[in-house]
């Protein structure tokens, strides 16, 4: 332990030491060009000084022999370039903005004359990037500003990029998930996976460990640029696909402040589309409110910024569930006959029009026997008589959990209850800044940032939903929910210290160091009530951890009930993370040289304090009470109602508890040089290499344990043979080129093609439930024990079916050693494969610019990605199908450990690909108006098992054809437009009409009009096949028949898919055809392929109107009205994904819920006062 520790300090201080010299920032622009004189003779010996306009600080380089001079290191601001040299006349530019990582190229012709004689550039800056190959985007300050960010969340800027994509609906970066409850930061850069992408705030790393969401999120008042890389950026950038770079504000030589206040409720804000009259109005009232000030402290020398912002939020959401009917409570599932289209004939059995057994009918679990039908060996069941389960079969804790829910407030055994439930949030935090010029050689500065933020959200297990009756809290000791419900407090920080020197005008060097600091505690919503114990479910509710009640998944013939939990079912969670950082980058001007080359070291220490399945899951499936001949009927309430717990041949209880908080330390560096090279005026070459050494993660006790697939058994770090990352290596080969060329077609900067080709590399860890930390013996993890078929008999009921009323024993740590202690201790397993390569994208884009009317870009471009050694999560111990009369244990995919159904195991196996092609029209700001327009034409394929989840497209059947799972990426959009706009309308005082009049201008001046479009194709999903899956996958298909469409002659919200168009596989065998049809094996998984449906299309304008009133001096009052969604386009969400096993064609097609976050028409009143 002590050498462990010893080195560790050995790495971090050697790296300290090292930073001297090396490293990298990602804070600030760059300013190139060329002195040449009338005649095109180059210049040498001119001084360049380029002074920031607003804080009068200047920084000066002289020109090389070729002439050509650069500038590193300029925080984003407007600069002007000065030139003089002895016998030319002195030049300026204009007014020119530097945004974050921009190369701006500004040229002077000089002309001889005094240098007394001056002369003033009244051309602006080339929009033309004709120095480097990167794609993206810079955002400024003020369409920032300006723009209707709904929510105010910085990170919707991500979005207006071609070849960026939103993401998939409820994953973890979402800012709808339990990781992740403050607002959105997922996004797809040119196909990648959202947790491939790297955020920047003031040069600092600013992702999470697990799933890659930001910890400090900056307030719009903070930020003065926010940049966007996609495709072949500098080798200064890593660990990312897509590089989102933003930089805060710092004060000027001229206070500025402002106060604002943003304010919606339910009266501005149209229904939900599911919402209707005469149901209650959603309640929904949310204030954002704050305030900013900066100026100077030493005029010309030390400026500061500070802002405050505080958000708080009431909102109701409804929810369309399923909960059983007063006489299914009572074990009485004569209705289920009926709403399966049968009939109770004279003897109670439910029969179809033909005279056939229905999907409808349940079945007596313990009549089961094994038959002979046809020379085939089978199961047979006794049906229940007019769908009643017999009195002696009853179970009273079962009736109780059933008797829960509240009746139906409709007919109909499927969504037949609607709750609304509101979600709270109160979010407050700031930053502070501070810059300071320290003479004509040094400057730096500081920002300190924090954030603390509650809420409740609705989220679910299996589910969610749903109010506890009246008067059951107090009677079986419930929270307010039976479904669904988590409770967060948040606290995220972070700081940063940069300092820049100039050794002389060709060597600069930029130092910085900082952290960033999240702490989440997200709890049940019945946190501290023992609610288990009060339904007679004991052995639960053990310590506050395990207090509440578990999650029982139930499922129905007809459509699975909503489950009924206390939240997702690995809470509570305290995923604490501090990442500290210290970099450092050197530029060195030499010619036609731009070099770059720096170092940075991340030391990562995560706290992922997050239960495995806490309470556990108990499941209720259709195996025990359906007929085992055709896997048609049964309904998982029956099952529950009789004490039964039905999962297959998986365990029908599962639980697992983290006992103590773990800490995980990991180390990031990365070396890279860069050389921008202008080989000639025309053509520009940007050359570099980067070095990434990513180190597995280690434990501060070495409390972890991996799982060893050649000898089948858990082994745990830092004992015998075993190292300090349970053998997970590392890999020290992770060096990424990048090249990239620009050339000027014409000569004239107006035509420039571009291109180039990239690799970078970057983490990817499982889910917070998928690390090495969350298993036997520092977590205890149960699992009841499993059949050996899906139609066990009475008498192996009798002996393995697990009490409803004690599903677990006590848990009691255990530290199994080899297999046969292994399989004696049936834990759940997670394993993490020993390669562990490192992820890596490959990115290869060709575009060309046309600049146009001076102020106008259009940019077509194709892009193209390949991402490789994606993490891919899975089961490796599957049961293959086949007949029930054969054993399960017989028909595993690991015989070693037959018994043992639980494992999650990560291996870097997964691979995506990418095309697209973007086109894009930029206006920058004149005359009052800026524009950015894109269209996006791409195709993102991978196969699936995204370790973020999320979406809906899923993952392969079968791990034996693993390459049957290529399709569509779960956030793959064919076709996107995306249009943003900022316009002050050229009236009154100061623009270019009705200036003069002053009752005219005061009431038409002032105007602006502001707006984002997005229109998208929808994301892909895939319907499951769950209920006559032939093992325990998860994501089984239907066979999609062929030649029949898979939309209806009529789409919409009620029939979005054609149920016609799928048919369960043939899964029985029980003549001399098998029971299939002619030359159909039995037995098998569906042929319907991933994603091979699509949800609705996206439309929405979100549109501000604002305007300006003059109160005195320098004072002004915004008044603004922001309306999102204003087409009232409902947000749609995915339909029914499952099919109805027993009749297919009766399968519900229609979409009964909106995106979860995703708002109708709002509309938005705010007041803001500047200074």
């Amino acid at each position: 332990m002590g050498d462990h520790m010893l080195r560790r300090a050995q790495i971090f201080l050697g790296s300290v030491l090292l930073t001297v010299s090396l490293a990298s920032a990602q804070t600030s622009g760059t300013i190139v060009g060329n002195v040449h004189d009338a005649m095109g003779a180059q210049v040498d010996g001119a001084s360049i000084t380029v002074t920031n306009i607003e804080r009068n600080t200047s920084q000066t380089v002289i020109s090389g022999e070729d002439g050509n001079y650069v500038v590193p290191f300029l925080p984003p601001g407007s600069y002007r370039v000065t030139v003089e040299k002895q016998g030319f006349q002195r030049q300026a530019s204009p007014p020119t903005q530097i945004d974050v990582d921009q190369r701006a190229r500004l040229d002077f012709a000089l002309k001889v004359g005094s240098i007394s004689e001056s002369i003033e550039v009244t051309s602006a800056a080339p929009l033309i990037r004709s120095e480097t190959a990167e794609l993206g985007e810079v955002i400024g300050q003020k369409p920032i500003e300006a723009l209707p960010l709904n929510g105010r969340n910085f990170a919707q800027l991500v979005y207006l990029v071609p070849g960026v994509t939103t993401g998939q609906q409820g994953e973890n970066l979402s800012g709808q998930s339990t990781y992740n409850p403050r607002a959105a930061s997922d996004f797809n850069a040119l196909g990648a996976q959202q947790n491939s992408s790297g955020w920047l705030v003031d040069g600092i790393m600013d992702n999470e460990f697990t799933f890659n969401t930001v910890m400090v999120q900056p307030s719009v008042e903070s930020i003065s640029e926010f940049k966007v890389l996609t495709g072949v950026y500098s080798a200064e950038y890593g660990r990312g696909s897509g590089i989102v770079t933003t930089q805060t504000r710092s004060g000027t030589n001229q206070f500025h402040g402002e106060v604002f206040e943003y304010h919606r409720d339910k009266d501005l804000s149209a229904r939900s589309y599911f919402n209707r009259p005469p149901a209650i109005k959603q309640n929904f009232i949310r204030n954002q409110f704050g305030a900013a000030l900066g100026g100077p402290i030493w005029k010309d020398k030390a400026f500061f910024f500070m802002d405050y912002y505080g958000e708080t939020q009431i909102q109701g959401n409804t929810f369309v569930d399923t909960v059983p009917t007063a006489l299914e409570r009572t074990g009485n599932f004569s209705e289920l006959c009926a709403g399966n289209g049968g009939s109770l004939n004279a003897d109670g059995l439910c029969i179809d029009s033909g005279g056939n057994p229905s999907g409808g009918q349940i079945y007596d679990p313990y009549s089961t026997t094994l038959v002979t039908v046809n020379g085939q060996a089978t199961f047979a069941r006794t049906p229940l008589a007019n769908n009643v389960i017999p009195q002696k079969y009853l179970n009273a804790v079962g009736l109780t959990v059933a008797s829960i829910y509240p009746l139906p407030q409709t007919g109909g055994l499927i969504n037949n209850y609607t709750d609304s439930i509101g979600t709270t949030l109160n979010d407050n935090g700031g930053n502070i800044r501070v810059d300071y010029k320290v003479g004509s050689k040094d400057s730096m500065f500081g920002r300190y940032s924090y954030e603390r933020f509650t809420g409740f959200s609705a989220k679910g297990q299996g589910g969610c939903c749903i109010r506890t009756p009246a008067g059951l809290q107090e009677k079986y000791n419930l929270g307010p929910y039976i479904s669904g419900g988590q409770n967060t407090v948040l606290l995220a920080g972070g700081a940063v210290l940069s300092e820049t020197h100039v050794f002389s005008p060709s060597w600069v060097n930029q130092f910085s160091i900082g952290y960033a600091h999240t702490n989440p505690l997200t709890q049940q919503s019945d946190y501290g009530l023992n609610g288990a114990t009060g339904l007679g479910i004991n052995g639960i509710n053990f310590n506050d951890a395990t207090s509440g009640i578990p999650t029982l998944t139930i499922s129905g013939v007809a459509g699975a009930y909503t489950a009924i939990n206390d939240g997702p079912n690995f809470l509570p969670i305290q995923a604490r993370q501090t990442s500290y950082q210290i970099e450092d980058s050197v530029s060195w001007t030499r010619g036609s040289h731009s070099i770059k080359f720096g170092y940075r070291l991340v030391d990562d220490q995560a706290s992922p304090f997050t239960g495995i399945n806490t309470r556990g899951t108990l499941t209720f499936g259709l195996n025990l009470t359906n007929n085992p001949q055709t896997a048609s009927g049964g309904d998982g309430l029956a099952s529950l109602e009789m004490g039964l717990m039905a999962n297959g041949t998986a365990a029908g209880a599962t639980r697992g508890v983290l006992l103590n908080p773990y800490v995980l330390t990991t180390w990031e560096h990365a070396a890279y040089v860069q050389d921008d090279w202008k080989v000639t005026p025309r053509l520009s070459l940007n050359l570099g290499m980067r070095w990434d050494l990513i180190t597995p993660y280690t434990e501060q006790k070495n409390r972890l344990t991996n799982f060893d697939m050649a000898s089948l058994s858990l082994i745990y770090a830092d004992t015998p043979g075993v190292s300090d990352t349970a053998n997970v290596k590392t890999q020290y080969r992770n060096f990424g080129p990048r090249i990239g060329f620009s050339y000027d077609i014409t000569g004239k900067g107006k035509t420039v093609v571009r291109g180039g080709y990239a690799i970078s590399y970057f983490p990817q860890e499982p889910t917070g439930t998928g690390l090495l930390g969350i298993q036997n013996p520092w977590a205890v993890t149960q699992n009841s024990a499993t059949f050996t078929n899906n139609y066990p008999t009475s008498s192996q009921l009798a002996t393995s079916e697990p009490l409803l009323s004690q599903p677990f024993p006590v848990p009691t740590p255990v530290k199994p050693v080899g297999t046969a202690a292994l399989i004696a201790a049936n834990p759940s397993i997670i394993g993490l494969a020993y390669a562990n390569q490192t992820p890596s994208f490959q990115s290869y884009t060709l575009n060309i610019e046309q600049q146009f009317l001076n102020d106008y870009l259009l940019e077509v471009a194709y892009a193209g990605s390949h991402s490789n050694h994606l993490l891919y999560c899975f089961n490796p111990q599957e049961v293959e199908p086949g007949p029930s009369s054969i054993s399960s244990n017989s028909r595993v995919t690991i015989p070693g450990i037959a018994s043992i159904r639980s494992i999650n195991y990560c291996q870097n196996t997964n691979r995506g690909n990418y095309n697209g092609l973007n086109a894009k029209l930029t206006k920058r700001l004149s005359g009052g108006l800026s524009l950015i327009a894109s269209y996006s034409y791409s195709k993102s394929l991978d196969y699936g098992g995204a370790t973020n989840s999320g979406g809906a497209v899923g993952s392969t059947q079968t791990i034996t054809n693993i390459l049957g799972a290529y399709g569509p990426s779960g956030y793959n959009v064919p076709h996107r437009f995306v249009g943003s706009y900022v316009w002050e309308l050229p009236f009154g005082r100061g623009r270019k009409f009705l200036g003069e009049n002053r009752i005219a201008s005061a009431i038409a001046g002032g105007w602006e009009f502001d707006g984002i479009a997005t229109i998208q194709s929808g994301l892909p999903f895939t319907l499951t096949n769950m209920s006559s899956c032939p093992n325990n996958a998860t994501n089984c298909w239907p066979d999609r028949i062929p030649g029949v469409s898979l939309k209806p002659a009529h789409q919409d919200y009620a029939h979005w898919f054609n149920a016609a168009a799928f048919a369960v596989p043939c899964q029985v065998a029980l003549t001399a055809t098998n029971g299939c049809p002619t030359g159909e094996a039995a037995y098998r998984f569906g042929t319907e392929g991933r994603g091979a449906l699509r949800g609705p299309q996206t439309v929405n304008f979100d549109l501000s109107l604002a305007r300006t009133f003059p109160i005195w001096r320098q004072i002004n009052l915004m008044a603004r009205l922001d309306a999102f969604n204003a087409l009232n386009h409902p947000p749609m969400s995915f339909p029914n994904q499952t099919i109805n096993s027993s009749a297919p064609a009766n399968t519900s097609e229609a979409i009964t819920s909106t995106i979860l976050g995703v708002d109708p028409r709002d509309l938005q009143i705010s007041a803001k006062i500047n200074f």
